[in-house]
């Protein structure tokens, strides 16, 4: 194993941040970073039914931390992300035939284009309700591990009321929101050791069920 691999770093030394340096914004060209890696993550049939609500005003987030168990880094961290999911499944493949077709450039890239938005349709069609939202977890692992690789904390929280969220930020009605990752500055730089499972516990090979 290549111990000194750039990514094993990141995720060796990323953690759950839970005290945050309170006022100290992140920098116009990190959080755009940040934005970037999200934007690129991968997702079944690059559907991207992801949909990030950036919150950066206090009021608002003094509301939200009212619907999050009073967890201090609604309002403490920087910016506070609300992942949510697209589940109006004809929006999301129109959104994505836009964009295909505005990137083809030839009549051959044009057909394609066509081709799979009406594969997308028919598949979509046979997927569970919680299709998007497991896309949506995708993104949320590329957002954690970009923030690490910035310099930047980051703590994903799950314990919110999504009803709430919805209501105060005004969010439509076809998306889900799934959680909030607070990203911002420890207040301390903590180097905390990682337990996991061992390789066995984990990983099988297929003959083993075979």
């Amino acid at each position: 194993m290549e111990k000194q691999n750039p990514f094993l770093k990141i995720a060796s030394s990323r953690y759950s941040c839970k005290k945050f340096a309170k006022g100290k914004e992140i920098p116009a060209g990190k959080l755009e970073t940040l934005l970037e890696s999200i934007r690129l993550a991968p997702s079944s049939y690059n559907t991207e039914p992801w949909r990030i609500v950036l919150v950066s005003d206090g009021k608002v987030r003094n509301s939200l931390k009212k619907n999050s168990w009073l967890q201090p880094q609604v309002t403490d961290s920087s910016i506070l992300l609300v992942f949510c999911a697209e589940t109006d499944r004809k929006k999301v493949a129109d959104d994505l035939s836009i964009a295909m077709k505005a990137d083809a450039k030839t009549a051959g890239e044009k057909i394609k284009a066509a081709a799979w938005i009406a594969s997308l349709n028919a598949f979509s069609g046979t997927m569970p309700s919680s299709w998007e939202e497991r896309q949506v977890y995708l993104a949320l692992g590329n957002a954690m591990n970009s923030a690490e690789s910035l310099g930047l904390a980051s703590c994903p929280m799950e314990g919110i009321n999504p009803k709430e969220y919805k209501r105060i930020l005004n969010i439509p009605e076809s998306w889900n929101v799934l959680c909030a990752l607070a990203v911002g500055y420890p207040e301390k730089k903590e180097k905390k050791r990682k337990i996991r499972l061992s390789n066995e516990q984990v990983f099988f090979s297929a003959e083993k069920f075979i």
